[in-house]
């Protein structure tokens, strides 16, 4: 049994509906959180940053990707440095920035796509997970989606987020 006294948890949270596939498409978003951490394999640093959806049908949802800022594989951290870069220069933020906050608010298109990967709970069973490939300036215009409808797909737990 866990004891969940005097941890700190809020009462006010909303109930999570649970996670969410998005439909693959371009979508307008901002940057509402961040974090750094280290690596799985702990000999580096990982930016997480949470976005949050601007339109409808996913209004108010959240996606996160991940940064590899400082990487022991050189490729892998070069990636992560470039995505950074392209979100300053969205931004119109300093590079390397001396923190995140001027990012927060800014409009920008988020790419998203989504990732298949083999559960593991569940031998044999594919699971899915939003992954963000590239991020663009926010023009105004309105923006094409695919033309499957975008209907929200509940995944099953053990999902990358």
């Amino acid at each position: 049994m866990a004891n969940l006294n005097n941890m700190g948890i809020d009462p006010n949270v909303p109930e999570s509906t649970g996670f969410k596939v998005l439909t693959p498409g371009k979508y307008r978003a901002v940057i509402i959180n961040d974090n750094l951490s280290d690596t799985k394999a702990g000999d580096g640093k990982k930016l997480e940053v949470t976005f949050q959806l601007l339109d409808q049908p996913y209004k108010g949802d959240e996606i996160k990707t991940n940064l590899n800022i400082i990487n022991a594989h050189p490729k892998a951290q070069a990636i992560g440095q470039g995505q950074l870069k392209r979100i300053c220069n969205i931004c119109k933020v300093g590079f390397p920035p001396e923190d995140t906050r001027k990012m927060y608010g800014i409009p920008m298109i988020i790419d998203v796509d989504n990732d298949e990967f083999n559960s593991n709970k569940e031998p044999g069973k594919k699971l899915k997970s939003n992954v963000i490939n590239g991020f663009a300036p926010d023009n105004g215009a309105p923006i094409q989606q695919q033309a499957q409808a975008a209907q929200p797909q509940a995944a099953a737990s053990g999902s990358a987020w």
